[in-house]
């Protein structure tokens, strides 16, 4: 049996998943956890490191990890540079005796051992990357779409490769490539700044109040476990308080507003953000020739598939494919680390 651990340590989510590939078959064991950077103990890294091992792998196994951090973003950091190198040398110091490799921006493995100082920036932002080298294998020409709880990742796929214009999310953002709409934390004045009620245009507040997770709780595209980012008024993440969140967004409250007028403004809040995704995909794939509109095989991964499947159909772009069919049920929330985890698996096999 060869077993592999994957992991994508983002600035809210740390994901892993520990790959076993025995001659029956693969199997994987997941794990995510909400771990908001910012708000953390970054002293106690290691220690919430060690727990998702320990709890993925029991018999504490030597075995290989495959690492993806996107994490450095975070405001925790001063620096990428700062949040990379503290990240990196806190899985040198917690894992002493597993191989280690890290995924660069060129979608090579670099042993732990080999990371220079100097070349540290290679390693930012690349769990896109691994996911899209999953994808390419059988889809060589292809767009990979995974939105998740904070972004949008419109990836075009050329001969088995990712062919962004951008590297970088300066570069991606500059592309349209990534979009920073998700379907939990994003904040409702980055998707609309105006909705009707009772028939008139009014303006919404750019209070914190609500978050779009809100949006997607009050009409049913998620349910309360997915709703793993902290409230927008530390409240709770029942129906009734999700509406009372949103609400608040247009100043006023549940006994001012009816349910109905509440659900009609997440309903607006979502066909807009439903038009952000389609305009983005629609720029990537006009940018991008080899790409036949309408033709080209579309992988939709992450929690807010639902979201890429309704910006797609508007779209009329039906030659749709969900990534669970390619690396297992279950696992399109945490793509990228079982992505990597299969990227490394192959090539410590060949």
């Amino acid at each position: 049996m060869t077993q592999v651990m994957g992991w994508d340590v983002g600035g809210v989510n740390i994901k892993a998943t520990l790959l076993s590939t025995t001659v029956e078959g693969i199997k994987a064991k997941n794990s995510l956890n909400f771990y908001p950077f910012w708000t953390s103990d970054l002293s106690k890294l290691g220690n919430i490191l060690k727990a998702i091992h320990d709890d993925l792998n029991p018999s504490h196994d030597l075995v290989p990890m495959a690492i993806t951090i996107t994490a450095e973003l975070s405001d925790a950091f001063q620096t990428k540079r700062e949040g990379l190198s503290l990240i990196i040398s806190c899985f040198k110091r917690t894992f002493p005796k597993h191989p280690l490799y890290f995924l660069n921006i060129r979608g090579e493995f670099i042993p732990a051992n080999k990371i220079q100082k100097e070349d540290i920036l290679q390693f930012a932002a690349t769990n896109w990357i691994a996911t899209a080298l999953i994808v390419g294998e059988k889809y060589p020409n292809s767009l990979l779409i995974d939105i998740g709880s904070t972004t949008t990742d419109i990836i075009p796929i050329m001969d088995g490769r990712p062919a962004t214009r951008g590297l970088s999310d300066l570069d991606r953002l500059i592309s349209r490539e990534l979009i920073y709409t998700g379907v939990l934390r994003a904040t409702i004045p980055s998707i609309l700044h105006e909705l009707t009620i009772r028939g008139q245009k009014c303006l919404i507040s750019f209070e914190k109040f609500a978050l779009v997770a809100d949006v997607h709780l009050t009409l049913g595209h998620i349910g309360k476990k997915q709703y793993t980012c902290n409230t927008a008024d530390e409240r709770g993440k029942s129906r009734e308080e999700a509406l009372a969140r949103l609400a608040r967004i247009v100043c006023a409250d549940i006994e001012m507003l009816p349910e109905d007028e509440i659900i009609s403004i997440a309903t607006q809040i979502y066909e807009a953000q439903v038009q952000i995704v389609k305009n983005g995909i629609k720029n990537v794939i006009q940018e991008n020739s080899a790409l036949v509109w309408k033709e080209t095989p579309v992988i939709i991964a992450g929690l807010g598939k639902f979201l890429a499947r309704e910006a797609l159909n508007l779209l009329d772009i039906k030659n749709i494919i969900d990534i669970d069919f390619m690396i297992g049920a279950g696992n399109s929330i945490i793509a990228p680390a079982s992505c990597i985890a299969q990227l490394l698996t192959r090539n410590l096999g060949e």
